[in-house]
């Protein structure tokens, strides 16, 4: 016997130990599933719905709607065993149903902002989750996305990169966010970044208690910040974020920036820079290692009614 149902959250871990049954290449996330059912903002019981069979939960998915026109699926998956059964169609469906109703005119299969930010998008290796997704309508969007690492420890500042910078300056010159450069970075952001909140936000905290300067760096024009960098590190170093002002585009500046904080990372003793979410330019340009590609994918309700 199949249902679809929604989801409780006493079932979290049977969705769990699913979650590792389907997506290998995805650690399950707890604590992250945890705050689907926590968050009042998102968590809706029409939108984090289980495929049931016999009594077994077999699929999983959280849509999340009455945002707009937009709908999102951040998190689907289904057991490999009933990948071909309908069971996921049909899962997919009664999500489709509940974003619909509730105003969406388009479902984006992707992360959802910071709130729900499961993954990049969808690991080109579940094969068959992108069938089910493309013969329910679905279309890639965006196939530009790629984790990659850096191997820094036989790095050194390539050529090109300080002959750049020899051309460039001293019109544009790099350094630091030293105390002194800390407000000129905020104001920048204000102005040329204010639609990246979660840049802006972090930071903002690291000015606001401190932080250590050189994970920052900096471009400067005239005295004015005109671009940045910035890096930290979890469990590997990673760049977390590259704006460049867009008039200044072009010229190198973004790449300059971050080859200033993979030998600053270097210098800390890294091994190497890791990095999620990636757009596949910026792995051209560090010259790092595509260790995962992911697709975005879209469906119009317009088109399907």
């Amino acid at each position: 016997m199949q249902s679809i149902r929604p989801a409780r959250k006493h079932e979290l871990p049977e969705v769990i130990a699913l979650w590792g049954a389907c997506l290998a290449h995805d650690q399950a996330d707890p604590q992250l599933l945890e705050g689907v059912f926590e968050n009042t903002g998102c968590y809706d019981p029409g939108g984090v719905l289980v495929a049931e069979v016999d009594g077994k939960i077999v699929g999983f998915i959280v849509a999340i709607g009455n945002r707009g026109d937009t709908g999102w699926i951040p998190l689907f998956f289904v057991h490999p065993q009933h990948l071909r059964t309908g069971i996921g169609d049909s899962l997919l469906l009664r999500a489709q149903s509940y974003l619909s109703d509730g105003g969406a005119r388009d479902i984006r299969v992707e992360p959802f902002g910071a709130e729900v930010r499961f993954f990049t998008g969808i690991d080109t290796r579940y094969v068959e989750l992108i069938e089910l997704l493309s013969r329910n309508g679905f279309h890639v969007t965006d196939d530009s996305q790629v984790d990659i690492v850096k191997d820094l420890k036989a790095f050194e500042m390539p050529g090109w990169v300080m002959k750049a910078r020899r051309l460039l300056e001293p019109e544009i010159t790099f350094g630091f966010c030293e105390p002194q450069f800390r407000q000129a970075l905020l104001e920048f952001m204000s102005a040329h970044f204010s639609g990246y909140s979660s840049w802006c936000e972090a930071l903002r905290e690291h000015v606001e208690r401190e932080g250590d300067p050189r994970l920052r760096v900096l471009a400067f024009r005239s005295g004015d910040v005109v671009g940045f960098t910035a890096f930290e590190k979890e469990v590997d170093w990673y760049t977390w974020a590259t704006g460049v002002r867009e008039d200044l585009r072009g010229r190198k500046i973004g790449s300059i920036l971050v080859h200033m904080a993979l030998e600053e990372m270097k210098r800390r003793g890294a091994a190497r820079m890791c990095i999620s979410d990636c757009p596949i330019e910026f792995y051209k340009v560090v010259e790092g290692e595509v260790m995962r590609r992911y697709v975005m994918m879209c469906k119009s309700l317009q088109s399907a009614t």
